[in-house]
């Protein structure tokens, strides 16, 4: 549903730039995305002065980081990082100063533990750090739409025609890094539950 809310975002030609789980409620089991605040229409002149920063530093793309405007892949990144909180309950690049957390990010240092086997591919695709590298919203909502409860992925398939599947985004193997069989949280809809 995240997904397809970012996919209708994009369809209508806005940037969010502040995707983040604060900025996502439920509402009836499925997500719906709030507070456009500092969203952008690409074509529209800028708010924002050049090298300032805006948005909330985990949930950030690299390339916002480091100046660069924000784009429909921006806001992919940003979905990745949302999803791997609302899948383990933790900020995928830990916490500390914002110059910590923004180093793993540039880096691409997110912690997956204990997100689902199906979604770990997804997810770990959308926070590529280089920004053509993810896949489009679109895609996302797609390949989302297709997950099973209690599987792995049906359609292993990247956008770009390439396998995807766990080995190919360096994810962990299907029992989870520590052993474990990772835990999806779920609500009766299906979807994650994300909370601040």
């Amino acid at each position: 549903g995240l997904a397809e809310a970012i996919a209708a975002i994009h369809a209508a030609g806005v940037v969010h730039r502040d995707l983040k789980p604060g900025n996502v409620m439920l509402v009836d089991g499925q997500p719906v995305v709030i507070d456009f605040g500092i969203a952008h229409v690409p074509d529209s002149t800028r708010l924002t002065q050049t090298g300032m920063v805006m948005g909330t530093p985990g949930y950030l793309a690299p390339e916002v980081i480091e100046g660069q405007a924000s784009s429909g892949a921006s806001d992919v990144h940003s979905w990745g990082a949302t999803v791997a909180f609302a899948a383990t309950g933790r900020h995928p690049y830990g916490s500390g100063t914002f110059q910590t957390i923004f180093f793993r990010v540039l880096q691409g240092k997110a912690e997956l533990t204990g997100v689902p086997t199906a979604l770990l591919p997804l997810v770990a695709a959308a926070l590529a750090t280089e920004p053509q590298a993810r896949p489009p919203a679109r895609w996302l909502a797609d390949r989302c739409a297709e997950l099973p409860l209690g599987g792995g992925l049906p359609a292993d398939v990247g956008p770009n025609g390439t396998r995807l599947s766990t080995a190919s985004v360096g994810a962990p193997p299907a029992n989870g890094l520590n052993g474990s069989r990772p835990r999806a949280a779920r609500t009766a809809g299906g979807v994650p539950p994300l909370v601040p």
